[in-house]
């Protein structure tokens, strides 16, 4: 299976390094279009809108995710902005974003998965999350936080308007001790 440089395409699931990946990431670069995606070895910014040509539009019927990996041991950092992620995206029902140790998620960041279902944040640590960063997930029923938060605390507001959260997990945050 053809993928573009920096990536490998199995079945659906595109793995990608950052290091070595060229944005944007296309459909039309894949022999098939992944229902899965991971980035790995992220250290700095995502791009504006460095995934916006993939569409999923091959059909895949699992669960189509999103991972973003900083990669275990790297104390590498992410920058999540309004404009990282793009509406295209909104076939995304799972996100995994894991070992950043220094996280920043803007204004908006996670506003265009609207189907997102399942948000987990795991190791690492949030530098800063804005108090806008979940607006219009409407449809997330699932978020875990096990990433270190601010010793400022969750900002007021964060969870506004997710109106179908049902699991909150934060007992990893450091925020309860």
């Amino acid at each position: 299976m053809s993928a573009p440089a920096g990536c490998s395409l199995s079945a659906f699931l595109a793995t990608c390094s950052y290091v070595t990946w060229s944005p944007p990431l296309m459909d039309s670069q894949f022999s098939k279009s992944p229902g899965n995606v991971v980035i790995n070895d992220i250290n700095g910014t995502i791009p504006s809108g460095s995934l916006s040509g993939l569409e999923n539009s091959d059909g895949y019927t699992g669960t189509p995710q999103l991972s973003l990996d900083c990669g275990f041991g790297n104390s590498y950092t992410m920058t999540l902005l309004s404009d990282s992620l793009s509406s295209n995206l909104s076939w995304v029902e799972e996100m995994i974003i894991s070992d950043c140790y220094d996280m920043v998620i803007g204004d908006g960041a996670f506003s265009v998965l609207t189907n997102m279902t399942l948000l987990t944040i795991m190791a690492g640590s949030i530098s800063s999350i804005s108090t806008t960063a979940f607006t219009g997930l409407t449809n997330l029923t699932t978020l875990y936080f096990y990433a270190t938060f601010p010793a400022s605390g969750v900002p007021a507001g964060l969870f506004d308007g997710l109106t179908g959260l049902t699991t909150l997990d934060m007992s990893r945050t450091g925020l309860y001790r």
